[in-house]
């Protein structure tokens, strides 16, 4: 609701401060909601480190001995993890797009107003995706796709930059096409994410079912 209120006021509208939790409807206030939101959500994320280790932990031996049991795996396997690494580094970046496609949609919900600063608020949220977006190309660049697609795309960057082409509005404003832009490549990163991770996932449960079976185990 911070990041929210933050926009607004940012863009020149009168807010209702108790309407977003606020005491005071200031640039100030909601930007101090937001930031605690923020880390409330980064304490949240630390109390499930343990469990998320431990569930590493329990990937990797389960991926060790697929390989140990089936060597013909290694590549695929070894091929999902150097993706994952590769998209560690782009994940907060993708938190930081999250953010202004909140603003976005906040803004365009509220487009009819006649206020001023709207439309240069619009695009100055567009123009820092844009700067975000520049940054994360040269990441999606060297990450391989490793699912079929057609056609076929090497690239997690031309995945991506294929599905532009087909999403850009002709006769819409600049800064409308890069926030779908954003948008796009923010969905792409996660849905290959989940795809890597829940193939890794699939191949360490058959490589552990097939071994309790051998074992006699049930």
């Amino acid at each position: 609701m911070g990041l929210k209120a933050q926009a607004l006021v940012a863009a020149g509208f009168t807010i209702q401060p108790k309407e977003f939790g606020l005491l005071t409807a200031s640039t100030v206030a909601a930007r101090a909601s937001a930031d605690a939101a923020l880390a409330e959500m980064d304490r949240r994320v630390a109390r499930l480190e343990s469990f998320n280790r431990l569930s590493a932990d329990r990937l990797a031996a389960c991926l060790r001995q697929v390989i140990d049991t089936d060597p013909g795996k290694r590549a695929i396997i070894e091929s999902f993890v150097s993706i994952l690494q590769q998209l560690a580094p782009v994940l907060p970046i993708v938190r930081d797009f999250r953010e202004k496609l909140v603003v976005h949609s906040v803004l365009m919900a509220n487009a009819h107003a006649e206020i001023p600063g709207l439309r240069r608020t619009l695009e100055n949220n567009a123009e820092r995706a844009r700067v975000l977006r520049s940054s994360l190309d040269d990441f999606l660049a060297e990450v391989p796709y490793p699912f079929d697609h057609t056609p076929p795309l090497d690239r997690l960057l031309e995945v991506i930059q294929a599905e532009e082409t087909s999403s850009v509005v002709a006769e819409g404003p600049a800064f409308f096409n890069q926030l779908i832009r954003a948008q796009a490549a923010t969905e792409r990163i996660d849905q290959l994410a989940i795809r890597v991770f829940g193939s890794l996932a699939i191949i360490a449960a058959t490589g552990e079912r097939a071994l309790s079976k051998r074992e006699g185990v049930s």
